[in-house]
């Protein structure tokens, strides 16, 4: 069955595509679209929830356990165990690949299956140490 795109969730989908590397917060996320006039805060917080449930959003605690949401639909995410600044809030893709391999390899041996969609560690970028 087709998936209908209304024209909130198409200004949804550009607004995380255009902010691929944050975890935003619904709160900016609303400070943002708002401003357009073209989207309501309930049509926001709807598309949110929605999302997260076709699994195109990871919502996940930041570090103040405030609920912040990262696209994630897009393939290149799928793969790659994430990394995220506890500085600036930059998210990053792991890109050693051994060192990928190793953790999911590691967990593998501990038979269990890793989401690496859902994978968030937590440290410092290059650009903030």
């Amino acid at each position: 069955m087709k998936e209908y795109v209304t024209a909130k969730r198409k200004l949804l989908t550009e607004y995380f595509e255009t902010h691929r590397d944050l975890h935003l917060t619904a709160e900016s996320i609303c400070d943002d679209l708002l401003k357009t006039g073209e989207i309501s805060k309930s049509a926001i917080y709807r598309n949110l929830d929605r999302m997260v449930q076709e699994g195109k959003l990871l919502r996940a605690a930041d570090k103040e356990g405030r609920l912040t949401y990262q696209y994630v639909a897009a393939k290149s995410c799928c793969d790659h165990i994430h990394m995220q600044c506890t500085k600036c809030g930059k998210i990053f893709h792991m890109q050693n690949e051994s060192a990928e391999g190793a953790l999911k390899a590691a967990l593998q041996s501990s038979d269990f299956e890793i989401d690496s969609r859902r994978t968030v560690l937590y440290g410092r970028c290059g650009g903030c140490n």
